[in-house]
């Protein structure tokens, strides 16, 4: 069995990679929230990830299933690295949602959850106004608890 290395990421979650034995590195991030994201980094840089795919905790409960062909369990894993209570996820915004501001969302007063960067096309807004569009060409990183970080990407899933 191949030597798996954990590494914490504050605000953030926990990270475990491992190479394979052709010597690709993949590795899972398990965010604060509860999402995961499996990555496969470049073979030439140790930092850089050439692919990464989104999971919910059931969609990664399920390939964990068909990767050790097992059934999938019930138990469900505890949300990891909230520190202090504080948690940061990151999330696409959906092709459907359409263009509205941070403030005719009422995001921290209905979610309790704050804004912090919005990302378009490789560029960081850090730190959004209240006047930031949002459209689904944005992913948008939201800093509080793990429920109300759940409940601003149920916004945009509901518009």
């Amino acid at each position: 069995m191949e030597e798996i290395r954990q590494s914490d990421l504050p605000g953030v979650g926990r990270c475990y990679e491992y190479a394979t034995a052709a010597g690709q590195r993949v590795g899972v991030v398990v965010r604060s929230s509860g999402r995961r994201d499996l990555v496969v980094y470049a073979e030439d840089d140790p930092d850089a990830v050439v692919e990464s795919v989104d999971m919910s905790l059931d969609e990664a409960q399920t390939l964990a299933a068909a990767l050790t062909d097992q059934p999938l369990g019930t138990a469900r894993a505890s949300l990891a690295a909230v520190i202090d209570g504080v948690a940061v996820d990151w999330r696409s915004v959906p092709e459907g949602f359409g263009s509205r501001t941070i403030g005719d969302l009422q995001i921290r007063s209905r979610t309790g959850a704050s804004v912090v960067a919005v990302v378009r096309d490789g560029e960081v807004d850090p730190a959004p106004a209240p006047d930031r569009v949002i459209d689904s060409r944005d992913t948008v990183v939201v800093l509080g608890t793990p429920d109300a970080i759940a409940d601003v990407f149920a916004l945009f899933e509901t518009g």
